[in-house]
């Protein structure tokens, strides 16, 4: 497969009216059509904070090891979590997103641990998560054996936002003085609460957070890939 480090050039993909007549293609069009567009908002987009609770060996996590064990989402109308069976977790969480209106998903660490694990565990247990991702090649930084590199991304209809970059200081200079506090709010707690305070630290910072949103680029881009790294 695909190593996400070395993504061979390819030819872009044109919007065409074969993507309206196959209802698959149409399916995944009108998805980046919703993401492309959400580029061009300025305001603050629906926004989903979510967090994951994963059964793991050590870091660097091996998803090979490791077992998706809940996931909680937070939206305005409250929190869900999906707990137990890992296929049937990951199922349920495909399942919500793809109902929601298009927003942006808020993680922590989501680039460099979050999404490779739950790509890498979905593609294990056979569930097709909708992430379509790329190599941040910007940074190094990752924490899943089988990546080089954190990831760039959009999942289904909807933005990603890794929230833990604002909050490093070091993450283009945009860190606020008292990101050390609130980023110890969500701390241990479990993943539906914790994915509240995420949307809920997100929504407050937006107006400078947005800057860290995953580019998007045009959905007929050939940079976005949907193959997970070799192993």
């Amino acid at each position: 497969m695909t190593k996400i480090s070395k993504i061979p050039p390819a030819n872009p993909r044109v919007w065409s009216l074969d993507h309206l007549l196959c209802p698959e293609r149409s399916e995944a069009f009108a998805q980046e059509l919703c993401v492309f567009m959400l580029s061009f908002t300025g305001s603050t987009p629906t926004l989903y904070g979510l967090d994951v609770l994963a059964l793991t060996d050590g870091s660097p996590v091996d998803p090979q090891r490791a077992r998706i064990r809940t996931v909680g989402i937070s939206t305005d109308a409250g929190a869900v979590s999906f707990s137990g069976d890992e296929r049937q977790v990951l199922t349920d969480t495909v399942e919500f997103l793809t109902s929601a209106e298009a927003g942006c998903v808020v993680t922590w660490m989501g680039a460099s641990l979050v999404l490779p694990l739950l790509i890498t565990r979905a593609e294990i247990v056979g569930v097709d998560l909708g992430v379509r991702f790329t190599a941040d090649r910007r940074n190094d930084r990752v924490d899943v054996v089988g990546f080089d590199r954190p990831v760039l991304a959009t999942w289904l209809q909807h933005q990603h936002l890794d929230l833990g970059r604002f909050y490093d200081e070091r993450s283009r200079g945009i860190g606020e003085t008292d990101a050390g506090v609130e980023a110890d709010e969500f701390i241990d707690r479990d993943p539906a609460n914790s994915a509240g305070l995420l949307r809920s630290m997100a929504r407050r910072r937006w107006d400078r957070a947005r800057r860290l949103v995953d580019p998007t680029g045009h959905p007929s881009s050939p940079e976005f890939v949907t193959e997970i790294p070799a192993r």
